[in-house]
């Protein structure tokens, strides 16, 4: 059987677009495939980011409910067996509790300005407790 050269030319043109429409198909794919792992990179970095948050989030949270238990088992600190040393002070405005460190661990939410002189006094330096008790006894005062 013989084929028409026009015959010829069109299967020609058919097979040479077909290759064309491979070529252009696996550019698509392997863009596709490139842009497919840059997203899944960047989806487990922003996974990684919110477990390190959950995790700083856990921590504080453990830190918040370890300052809970202090105060409520009279200021041991039950891992070495001392006392947690309170110190409260000006804070904003406001009074503030800290640890032995500095750190702020509470607020109280009572205006300085609406205490006595001494009480200002007091705190301006500094009342030093190692007592949850106690603790609770002067918040309750200064409130």
């Amino acid at each position: 059987m013989k084929i028409s050269k026009g015959a010829f030319y069109s299967l020609l043109i058919i097979s040479l677009t077909s290759l064309v429409l491979i070529g252009i198909l696996a550019f698509a794919v392997s863009h596709f495939n490139e842009s497919y792992d840059r997203l899944y990179n960047m989806y487990n970095d922003l996974n990684n980011r919110f477990s390190d948050i959950n995790a700083s989030l856990d921590s504080v949270n453990n830190s918040i409910d370890s300052f809970e238990n202090s105060i409520d088992n009279g200021g041991d600190n039950q891992v070495s067996g001392e006392k947690t040393v309170y110190i409260l002070k000006e804070y904003n405005g406001i009074i503030g509790v800290f640890d032995e460190r500095g750190n702020l661990m509470k607020t109280i939410n009572t205006a300085i300005s609406s205490l006595s002189a001494q009480d200002r006094e007091q705190l301006a330096q500094g009342i030093i407790t190692t007592s949850n008790q106690e603790l609770a006894g002067l918040i309750e005062d200064l409130s």
